[in-house]
């Protein structure tokens, strides 16, 4: 058992105690372990002093960097083993949304087709596509890949996703007698004042919008208030339903209830997803072909 499935026992049980019972070891050893641990990096990982027991920041990242490797090293041996078996192997890296809907399709009428050919699929932080498309860690990048001056990279345009910032409807940056739901068509325009000392969500690194949101960052000098991370767009969109703080997210189809949409000068609107891979990739005309696959799979069920 390898260290990441002893601190995703906690993380699920929310209790040392529950975390050991289920691993068959003693409370005692479990937390000896998880001390251990923790002196190696000279840092916390969990916060104690809450009930139940949480992740602290230096947790998280921890643990998302620990699945990517774990990911990495699952391809490797998988791409070994095809070399070994005289089999195709092709390592898809993929945003988590797109992922989850259009992958499972596209590999569907692909694999019918093509028998020699095994895939992984992983899901690295987008602003790294190309550096793991350059460096043979993915073959295939699907999602939010900067391609500007990149002469190597060939690509096929999937998406153009609406983004916006959104905001929680009871801050009041509305007149009371506005519909909220007319800000999807015209966005509320706001400044960086009003975002000041605000509640903040923050987009993971593995959903792509957080590119954006550091550009954001870095235009306006906006000060936060409570800081919330999270990788799941699904759940990011709940935090700020509930009213946890704003956000910068794709609102393709509809805003999140109980929230409106607002704009600020010099911040893009539009979100570009692409299939791309090397130009010179040894299998390039599967990629073709499989980007092309990917392409329909949205035009079906987007």
């Amino acid at each position: 058992m390898n260290r990441l499935e002893y601190i995703l026992a906690v993380i699920e049980e929310k209790s040392i105690t529950k975390a050991a019972k289920r691993l068959y070891i003693t409370q005692p050893t479990l937390t000896k372990y998880i001390n251990q641990l923790e002196y190696e990096y000279g840092v916390k990982f969990f916060d104690r002093s809450t009930t139940p027991i949480r992740l602290t920041e230096a947790g998280q990242l921890y643990v998302e960097k620990k699945k990517m490797m774990i990911e990495e090293e699952r391809s490797l041996r998988s791409q070994l083993k095809s070399i070994e078996d005289k089999k195709i192997t092709l390592t898809i890296g993929s945003g988590h949304t797109r992922g989850e809907k259009f992958l499972p399709y596209a590999l569907k009428q692909f694999c019918d087709l093509h028998s020699n050919v095994d895939f992984c699929i992983t899901f690295p932080d987008e602003i790294d596509f190309y550096k793991k498309l350059k460096s043979g860690a993915i073959d295939l990048a699907f999602g939010v890949i900067d391609v500007t001056n990149n002469m190597d990279i060939e690509y096929l345009e999937m998406t153009v996703e609406s983004m916006g910032i959104v905001v929680p409807t009871e801050w009041g940056f509305l007149p009371q007698d506005a519909d909220p739901s007319l800000t999807f068509q015209h966005p509320l325009p706001i400044t960086a004042d009003m975002l000041n000392g605000r509640d903040v969500i923050i987009p993971g690194r593995s959903t792509g919008a957080d590119i954006t949101f550091m550009e954001m960052l870095s235009k306006y000098n906006i000060q936060f208030g409570r800081v919330i991370t999270a990788n799941n767009m699904i759940i990011l969109r709940e935090l700020i339903q509930y009213g946890l703080g704003y956000s910068f997210i794709s609102v393709n189809k509809q805003i999140p209830r109980n929230c409106i949409l607002c704009s600020m000068p010099g911040i893009s609107s539009k979100r570009i997803g692409r299939c791309a891979y090397i130009r010179s990739h040894p299998h390039v005309k599967l990629l073709r072909e499989l980007s092309g696959m990917i392409f329909q799979s949205i035009k079906l069920l987007g």
